[in-house]
């Protein structure tokens, strides 16, 4: 069950967010690159789901063409009744939907990371021909399709007289993985292997951990029942009263809107807002509820 060739999909926190619900995600792509449309000696026609072809009998690359054959879905059906948490998380097991007891990688929920074993979600015996990057500049010298720099992998670009390829009947695993630059490979794995038409889909559920504290602030009856605004008093700096003629009697009352949390140096961290104000005067005891989400 070791992961040799692991393709790693990782998604965006916008995307995830806290974490990946188990048993909500589901990925399909393609399995297999096609030949169709090149030429194979003896069956015109045949696709690279008929692998196993040797080189002589395929011209023409195929590192970089989409096939719309042999997709299959995979998700993490079953991960709620076996689950399993390691240090790096709540992890799952991504499954052939068309047969669950076929594993083909993991899932990490709270990073949200899924790891695809590439030699069973792709045909890993696929034959696989096309000119690849060199290690180093002048790994072969120019000559037809094939150019300083490059290495012919397979039977792909071959010239009925050069060149004869070091490796003939090189399949996806592992000739490509480890023959290719990893530039090389992503481009043939994202052209080929998924695509931005209906044959390639995926679709999974985040979870968002909202952390509520709850803080009550006291207010007493002899707290907060004066305002400095300056409307509250007039001109002379006695208070504004509903009735003239009360400015002596009146005791005063406000209506405060807003609570403030400060910390321990009186620095200002969170502000709530009440959804109506609310009547405070010398007769009311008022606590008020605040709730801090995060």
């Amino acid at each position: 069950d070791r992961i040799e060739e692991a393709l790693f999909l990782s998604f965006k926190r916008l995307f995830a967010r806290d974490k990946i619900k188990r048993e909500t995600f589901a990925i399909r792509l393609n399995r297999t690159g096609s030949v169709t449309g090149h030429t194979i000696s003896g069956s015109s026609g045949q696709t690279a789901l008929q692998n196993s072809l040797p080189a002589s009998t395929v011209t023409g690359s195929n590192l970089l063409t989409t096939s719309e054959l042999g997709n299959a879905i995979f998700t993490d059906l079953g991960s709620a009744s076996n689950q399993r948490i390691t240090f790096g998380g709540e992890i799952g097991n991504i499954v052939n939907a068309a047969n669950t007891g076929e594993t083909v990688g993991l899932i990490f929920y709270d990073q949200g990371t899924v790891v695809l074993d590439m030699a069973k979600t792709f045909m890993h015996d696929q034959h696989m021909s096309g000119v690849i990057s060199g290690m180093r500049d002048g790994t072969m010298s120019t000559h037809g399709d094939v150019k300083s720099g490059q290495v012919l992998l397979g039977g792909g670009n071959m010239k009925s007289t050069g060149f004869t390829a070091a490796n003939p009947d090189a399949k996806f695993v592992p000739d490509l993985l480890v023959s290719a630059s990893i530039d090389d490979v992503l481009k043939h794995v994202c052209s080929t292997r998924f695509q931005s038409g209906t044959f390639t889909a995926m679709t999974f559920q985040n979870v968002t951990n909202i952390n509520s504290t709850l803080v009550f602030c006291r207010a007493t009856a002899d707290e907060f029942n004066y305002s400095t605004n300056p409307s509250f008093t007039n001109s002379e700096g006695r208070l504004r009263v509903v009735d003239v003629g009360q400015e002596d009697t009146q005791r005063t009352f406000t209506f405060p809107t807003t609570v403030g949390l400060h910390d321990e140096f009186g620095n200002l961290l969170a502000v709530a807002k009440m959804s109506r104000p609310i009547e405070k005067n010398d007769e009311k005891d008022i606590t008020f509820r605040v709730r801090l989400d995060f």
